[in-house]
């Protein structure tokens, strides 16, 4: 009889504690401290933003894309995955749903680049030129503006760019390609004195296009990662942060 009631008491407990967990959230608990204990873990991000192309190039990790906040902070929260990269603009919001926080240090901080050939030094000098032109007179900080850009000439500079990174490059409901990098892309060819021969691939494939030849430059948000291309003087800066479980 008394070992009856102590088997009784002992899954009365297990009841409550199971409630209790259900109403706190989860109990999983956090094994990310920094960003080095991101190798081998399973990392959330949102699709078609710059820390999903930023995590394609990181090794030794598995990514799980999802479409929208809830789904990426539910994910975390019970435990699917260890933690979530996210762009800085994204933070405040994804931390509203509750149940996470940032870690002091981000994954990454600096800056944007253009990856250009090392086959053409006079092109990656050239590029930094048209930067150096862009951000003199102002015209990089009104990349949201595409009406003034008149691209002219039988030449053309071959691009690689991602269409997958709403509100930076996406393509419109003409499927004409729009954005601000798109806009940046054809500000350099006009710079240049070329037409732009657009390219979409995916984010993860821009740095790899001019690798293997396949285009002169590519232009998505990118930062350095590989010793295979040349890269362009930065043009914006970007900030990657770590969210994980409370």
């Amino acid at each position: 009889m008394k070992m009856l009631f102590k088997l009784r008491a002992i899954a009365a407990l297990l009841i409550i504690s199971a409630l209790l967990s259900a109403c706190s959230g989860s109990s999983v608990p956090n094994k990310v401290y920094a960003p080095e204990d991101l190798s081998g873990r399973t990392v959330g991000v949102l699709s078609d933003t710059a820390a999903e192309g930023f995590l394609d190039n990181m090794k030794n990790v598995s990514v799980r894309r999802c479409q929208s906040g809830a789904e990426l902070m539910d994910e975390l929260k019970k435990g699917r995955i260890d933690a979530v990269v996210c762009d800085a603009v994204d933070t405040g919001t994804l931390l509203s749903y509750g149940g996470a926080k940032k870690l002091s240090e981000p994954l990454y901080e600096g800056e944007f680049y253009i990856a250009v050939s090392q086959e053409n030094e006079t092109l990656l000098k050239n590029v930094n030129s048209a930067l150096s032109e862009l951000k003199k007179s102002g015209r990089i900080d009104r990349l949201e503006d595409a009406e003034d850009v008149e691209l002219t000439g039988d030449i053309y500079l071959t691009v690689a760019v991602c269409p997958d990174l709403y509100p930076y490059a996406y393509t419109g409901e003409d499927g004409e390609l729009y954005g601000t990098e798109i806009t940046l892309a054809r500000l350099i060819c006009e710079k240049l004195g070329v037409n732009a021969e657009l390219r979409a691939v995916e984010a993860g494939k821009l740095v790899y296009m001019v690798e293997s030849g396949k285009v002169s430059i590519a232009i998505g948000r990118i930062v350095k990662s590989s010793d295979l291309v040349n890269y362009s003087e930065g043009y914006g800066a970007i900030r990657e942060e770590i969210l994980v479980r409370n």
